[in-house]
């Protein structure tokens, strides 16, 4: 067994403007594993949702940080340390910039902020498959994975809601399998040479 050598992401890495992924980027405190963060607009509303997927600490809770004007809201707990909080009365195309602090027995780590775009939902239909820069896929999938890419990917990683691996594979130049997996909303985690993309995958 090989060591896996964290991914290390230089400062200079532009905003993420997305709808999810994966990180261990801190602002306080520090990650082992990291954490799974998802942005989705519903009507005027944007619903946040974090996991921590560090399995070593204990009594988790996490409050949704806003950047400016700075503001703490306690999230709603779904379990498996994933934690939920949907803000109102949002208006499309509007910028807006949150992270999370989860606290714990001991001590507390805070994420990154985020910047995403209201209205932004990533999730496409197999009608409109945006062409992403990095990779691409059907979506929903009918249970075969096919990634298109301009880049080389050395690894994918699928992940369930509650950001539990569930997939691993570095087969990447042929279909994947995913026959076995049931129904609903998986985050599919990409490795390239020099970093990481995760994105939303819907198994229907």
């Amino acid at each position: 067994m090989g060591m896996n050598n964290p991914t290390v992401i230089d400062a200079t890495t532009p905003p993420v403007i997305g709808c999810s992924g994966t990180s261990t980027l801190a602002q306080q405190g520090s990650f082992s594993t990291g954490y799974n963060y998802t942005f989705e607009t519903l009507g005027n509303d944007v619903k946040i949702t974090f996991t921590l997927l560090d399995t070593d600490r204990v009594g988790v809770v996490a409050f949704l940080w806003r950047q400016t004007p700075f503001t703490e809201y306690p999230m709603t707990a779904l379990g498996n340390n994933t934690f939920t909080y949907t803000i109102t009365g949002q208006t499309t195309g509007a910028n807006i910039s949150y992270g999370v602090k989860f606290a714990y027995s001991g001590g507390l780590s805070v994420t990154n902020y985020y910047s995403y775009q209201v209205g932004n939902n990533c999730v496409v239909g197999v009608e409109n498959i945006t062409i992403d820069p990095d990779f691409y896929f059907q979506n929903p999938s009918k249970g075969v994975l096919e990634i298109q890419s301009q880049n080389r990917i050395s690894k994918v990683e699928i992940y369930d809601i509650n950001g539990r691996l569930v997939l691993e594979t570095r087969q990447v130049n042929q279909p994947i399998s995913l026959q076995y997996l049931s129904k609903g909303i998986y985050f599919i985690t990409v490795y390239f040479k020099d970093r990481t993309q995760t994105k939303k995958i819907i198994v229907v």
